[in-house]
């Protein structure tokens, strides 16, 4: 039985995939043939447009079907959530490991919804926190790369944080190395912590 937060997630997840997919390709579709900015945002909206309307007819039911997709069903969708985030965040990763959080949420409550058995479930949730984990660790890497070929990033990291000395290319190192790895670890240990409670709450306390 879905709770009315799972229901939620799940039409937010399911429900905002076709709007986003078909406002995209408005958007990239439409600039090689487009004459100004406007044209570009009119099918980028029509897209949306278009995506709302699929939801509401095509795919009415499917937004309710979170917790029943196949594990590389769920995989892909957290992967187009994982890019949609990086880019709209400019390749600044910290809100992907929400991303993975959540995601690490839904494959534990598909396991408790499917009544797999627990160990089953444990195994695939944490399966699943180690793919969500390598995709962190990837965009991670890909700030780092983007980063230090700036040639003004210690400028850049100076004046975003109003720092009162000069910032360093060591000190850049430092920020992307602790900085990535403690990012990292965030997102382990709560998608564990969350997958711990949601089990403990749909088997009990029993380890079997």
């Amino acid at each position: 039985m879905l709770s009315r937060f799972d229901r939620f997630l799940s039409v937010a997840v399911l429900g905002l995939l076709a709007p986003l997919a078909l406002f995209l390709l408005g958007w990239w579709g439409s600039i090689p043939f487009a004459q100004d900015d406007g044209t570009v945002r009119m099918f980028a909206l029509l897209g949306l447009a278009a995506g709302a309307a699929v939801d509401l007819t095509v795919l009415r039911k499917f937004i309710f079907k979170l917790f029943a997709l196949p594990v590389p069903g769920l995989v892909c969708v957290g992967l187009f959530y994982s890019v949609m985030v990086f880019g709209f965040f400019m390749g600044f990763p910290l809100f992907n490991s929400v991303v993975g959080i959540v995601f690490c949420y839904a494959a534990a409550r598909r396991c408790a919804v499917l009544q797999l058995p627990r160990q089953e479930a444990q195994k695939s949730a944490g399966r699943f926190n180690i793919v969500f984990l390598v995709v962190l660790v990837c965009l991670c890497a890909a700030t780092a790369f983007l980063s230090l070929r700036e040639p003004s990033i210690t400028t850049q990291v100076k004046n975003m944080f109003g720092l009162p000395f000069e910032v360093t290319m060591e000190m850049i190192w430092a920020i992307i190395l602790v900085g990535g790895t403690l990012l990292v670890l965030f997102q382990y240990i709560t998608a564990r912590l969350v997958a711990d409670i949601v089990f403990k709450r749909a088997y009990g306390d029993s380890k079997a």
